[in-house]
Parts: structure tokens; C-alpha cells; sequence
């Protein structure tokens, strides 16, 4: 019986070889060779110089703003965004790291983490403040971890005090995801404590 359960099966018929059981829809192929023509032209001849030099990729982060490819899921009525799925982003996603994995990581964690998220759950202030305010190519920080904590948001000791028409932060975060690069950013705490 195990002998049968690990046997290959037969291969398939000839006239089903060459067929493609998910065929992308002309719009998104366009899309994934217009992402694979910038890696092969621009990319990937820069991307062992990034590395070697640890290197912030700001231009090309700039040009893939330019390309739309920074707010790739944020609504169209904010600039740079093309209401596109998670399928149109992990064809990007997928197609820069073929040329660069860390410039792949950063519009991966800077679509996924920072605009998907404000898009999704940001009030209509808050998308008209920081979309309109800041350029595509400007990062947004994801500001979750704590050293006690780790990600458990439930143990998370960051508060947000109401203060007028705002609120004071207090707290210390950790491995805060595009710091450095960074002009706004998602920071998770809590307002009530005793709701854990």
C-alpha cells in the first residue's frame, strides 16, 4: 500500500502538458513585464552595489513611485494609488526580488504594512493627511514590536493618552520596520490597558 501511495503518477496526456491552470488577465501581465523590464534595465545591474554597500535604494524607490508601484493597493483617488489587489502587488513583489531581494522587502513591507493598512483602516483624515501630504516614494514606518512584547498585541505596554484633539504617546517601541527611511508611520498601543 505505501509502495502505491508514493508512486508517481502517469504523466499527463501530451495535448495537457503546455496548459496553464492560472493564466494572469492581460492588465496584470502587463504589469509584471513592465516590473521585469525596470529589474533587468535598472535593477539589477545597481543591486550587488546596494548590498555590498548597504545602501538605501532612494532612487529606485522613486522610480518605482513614479512606475506606481509604491501604493499599489491604495484607492485610486489618492495620488500613486491604482486599487489593485494583493495579486497585482505579489507580482511585483516577486519580480524585484528576482533583481534585488532587499529592494523587494522594502515595497513589500512599505505596501503590505504601511499604505494597504492606513487605506484599509485610516480614517478619511488621516488618508487625506498623510496620501496627499507625502510623495509615492515617501516610507512610512510599522512600529509594532516591543522588547518585552515581541508582536503580542495583547502584551503591547505603548499608551495613547487623549489629549485635546490628539494623543501623547508613552512607551518604547522595538525593531521598528523602516525607521530610518521613514516620514510617518503606523505605531500600535493601547488606550485602555485593562482591555487586554
Amino acid at each position: 500500500m505505501l509502495r502505491k501511495l508514493l508512486s508517481v503518477p502517469p504523466p499527463l496526456p501530451c495535448a495537457f502538458r503546455h496548459f496553464s491552470i492560472c493564466e494572469l488577465p492581460p492588465e496584470l501581465a502587463q504589469l509584471q513585464q513592465t516590473c521585469r523590464a525596470f529589474v533587468d534595465s535598472q535593477l539589477k545591474p545597481i543591486a550587488a552595489e546596494l548590498d555590498r554597500e548597504s545602501r538605501f535604494p532612494k532612487e529606485t524607490i522613486e522610480q518605482l513611485a513614479d512606475l506606481g508601484m509604491m501604493r499599489v493597493t491604495v484607492a485610486p483617488e489618492y495620488p500613486g494609488g491604482s486599487g489593485q489587489g494583493m495579486l497585482a502587488l505579489s507580482l511585483i513583489v516577486e519580480e524585484l526580488s528576482r533583481g534585488c531581494g532587499s529592494t523587494g522587502s522594502i515595497v513589500s513591507i512599505h505596501n503590505c504594512l504601511y499604505a494597504n493598512l492606513l487605506d484599509r483602516v485610516g480614517s478619511r483624515e488621516q488618508k487625506d493627511r498623510f496620501f496627499r501630504k507625502y510623495s509615492c516614494a515617501t516610507l512610512g514606518a510599522f512600529a509594532l514590536s516591543e522588547a518585552d512584547a515581541g508582536s503580542d498585541v495583547a502584551a503591547l505596554s505603548t499608551r495613547a493618552v487623549e489629549d485635546g484633539d490628539g494623543f501623547v504617546l508613552n512607551g518604547t517601541k522595538a525593531w521598528v520596520t523602516s525607521a530610518l527611511e521613514a516620514k510617518s508611520g503606523i505605531i500600535f498601543a493601547t488606550v485602555n490597558p485593562e482591555l487586554k
